[in-house]
């Protein structure tokens, strides 16, 4: 299993790129996807694999166990589970390599999309909530305060912020 692996890594470095890359794709895919795609997605994936082992683990079991015995086979055999092994040694690089390329991506996108959104929403509620409260003022300090720093919309005759005072009442409001 070793040697499938590091013939792997030594021989078909192309490869294992590959599947990191196909990883990648799939990884990016996943998350910028609708939630239920990407659980349909991992329970198809994880299905596969289920399936992968079951076919699978019975002649990987039985030729570990001829490499393990080998005065109990005959060399072709012993040659043949050597062979099956690294196969699965690669196989087992192959899965790695883009299990790696799809969960980091993944979790990248993942990042980004939060950080984005999250400074987007920070900015708007920079942009449309009151930096400090200024209920507590009386209204004749009020208007002298907030005079200066807001534009005041006579047509809809209130204040910008949510003060409670109307544009009349902070326009007539002695200073």
């Amino acid at each position: 299993m070793a040697s499938g692996i590091v013939d792997e890594l030594v021989n078909h470095p192309g490869g294992v790129l590959a599947d990191a890359a196909i990883g990648v794709g799939l990884g990016v895919a996943t998350a910028v996807a609708a939630p239920e795609v990407a659980v349909a997605a991992a329970a198809v994936g994880a299905g596969y694999g289920a399936y992968q082992l079951y076919e699978n683990v019975g002649g990987w079991i039985n030729s570990a166990d001829t490499v393990a015995n080998p005065s109990q086979h005959s060399p072709e055999q012993i040659r043949q589970a050597e062979i099956a092994l690294q196969g699965f040694g690669k196989g087992t690089t192959e899965f790695l390599a883009g299990s790696a390329g799809a969960t980091s991506s993944a979790m990248a996108v993942v990042g980004v999309k939060n950080f984005l959104l999250g400074t987007a929403n920070s900015f708007i509620n920079a942009m449309t909530r009151p930096h400090w409260d200024l209920s507590h003022l009386p209204p004749d300090i009020l208007a002298k305060v907030t005079r200066p720093l807001f534009q005041l919309d006579l047509e809809s005759n209130v204040l910008p912020i949510a003060t409670g005072l109307s544009a009349t009442q902070a326009i007539t409001t002695p200073e």
